[in-house]
């Protein structure tokens, strides 16, 4: 009776386990409906490499599952990866979920620097030891190096970088090389430096430098990782190791804009433009945005040119006061933005000229003839008078003498409004020493 109880449940859970290998060839995995056809299942493969020889390389195996179950994303199974590289006969087995890596160093007393082939068959599981079928499998070549694996990278910051390798003077400018190969063992590093022909150590795997003249520049890093390792199959045996990189890049470097200067108007009349020159230091091409704040703000750009000069005319259309205006010049390697003020002033009112001027030039005329007799009459009086005989008692002194200032006046009036030079009489002194009747 107890065999037969025995068989009974041998049975159930054969029953079982096909009823499972019946719903996984369907799709089904943990109740997460998803199509099981290698059409909706993709495999990626990636590794870490090309890694120089001794250091560690990272295989990673990655499902895709291209049709989701409805509000979940994710496929939570259980798989077996098995990963095989052609350097060896032995296969490693891992269990995991829809992501599997796979760490391993290959020795340099085994293996030689070349390409490989790493290859990975992914199976579904149920219970572990149940079940087993093939999901999908892929395989991809990878690099093992004589020589250290990196990258060397150019860093600087808070500057403009409009072309690669492009740089600016004056601002620091950081070289540093990013090596890729991790060890097992205790490694020493030596960097070395050569930039623009001149050598630099440092103890880390980067260096940080000012250039204070443009042009074109070298730089060239020697890394050298020196390390002990126990020769392969040889206890308490160890041999010394070095690897090495080296990469040779080429910058160029460029003055950054500087003294950037605003020369014309600092003052301009409403309705009139405003004119000046704007100037600057640094490498060519530059650029200039013009933005003025006046009613609003308004942006007026130009293409790159050779020269730092550009010229400004622009009408401001705004209400009196003072308002500011930014020139911003960019080239290959910087920014600046410098800002400058004008002052919007309101026209003079318009005036009747002639009511102005016409009572001007009559009391200036008014003026000049009056100056004209005193200065004529003054000069009359310190004139030698004639001494002629006089038969004419009856003349009157008085009068002639007033037509004598009158006759000057009128001949200076002449010189000044027609240009004719007066005729001075000419003044003869007759002496008489008697007179016979």
């Amino acid at each position: 009776m107890a065999v037969g109880w025995f068989q009974l449940i041998v049975i159930a859970i054969i029953s079982l386990i096909l009823m499972l290998e019946v719903k996984i060839s369907k799709g089904i995995i943990h109740d997460r409906s998803v199509s099981y056809n290698q059409d909706d299942i993709k495999l990626e493969l990636h590794n870490s490499g090309p890694v120089a020889l001794d250091a560690s390389i990272t295989f990673t195996a990655k499902l895709i599952f291209l049709k989701n179950t409805v509000g979940n994303d994710s496929h939570a199974g259980r798989y077996e990866y098995v990963w095989h590289d052609n350097t060896a006969e032995k296969k490693t087995r891992i269990f995991s979920n829809e992501t599997c890596e796979w760490t391993k160093h290959f020795d340099s007393s085994n293996v030689s620097a070349g390409s490989y082939n790493i290859s990975v068959e992914v199976y579904s599981t149920i219970l572990y030891i149940f079940t087993r079928r093939l999901v999908l499998q892929g395989s991809q070549k990878f690099e093992l190096t004589e020589m250290l694996n990196g990258k060397l990278f150019v860093r600087q910051n808070d500057t403009v970088h409009r072309w690669k390798d492009v740089y600016s003077t004056l601002t620091n400018l950081t070289f540093a090389v990013n090596l890729t190969d991790s060890f097992a063992y205790h490694v020493k590093y030596n960097y070395i430096w050569l930039i623009g022909g001149t050598s630099y150590h440092t103890t880390v795997p980067s260096i940080v430098m000012v250039f204070n003249q443009s042009g074109e520049y070298t730089i060239q890093p020697s890394i050298t990782a020196s390390y002990n390792k126990t020769i392969l199959h040889q206890k308490n045996q160890t041999e010394s190791i070095e690897r090495y990189f080296t990469q040779k890049k080429r910058i160029r470097l460029k003055f950054p804009v500087t003294a950037v200067n605003f020369s014309g108007q600092q003052t301009v009349q409403l309705g009139k433009p405003l004119t000046g020159n704007i100037t600057c230091n640094g490498s060519s091409p530059v650029a200039l945005t013009l933005c003025w704040n006046v009613t609003n703000s308004t942006c007026i750009s130009t293409q790159f040119q050779s020269s730092c000069s550009f010229p400004v005319n622009h009408s401001l259309q705004a209400t009196p006061g003072v308002y500011n205006f930014s020139a911003v010049i960019q080239n290959d390697v910087s920014r600046d933005t410098s800002n400058f003020r004008v002052n919007i002033t309101k026209p003079p009112d318009d005036v009747n000229l002639a009511a102005i001027l016409v009572p001007v030039v009559f009391t200036v005329g008014a003026s000049i003839i009056l100056l004209a007799g005193i200065v004529c009459y003054h000069s009359l009086q310190k004139v030698n008078r004639v001494e002629t005989a006089n038969f004419d008692f009856s003349a009157d002194e008085e009068d002639k003498k007033h037509g004598r200032v009158f006759g000057a006046i009128k001949e200076m009036l002449l010189w000044l409004f027609w240009k004719l030079p007066a005729q001075r009489p000419v003044s003869v002194r007759r002496e008489y020493s008697e007179i016979s009747t």
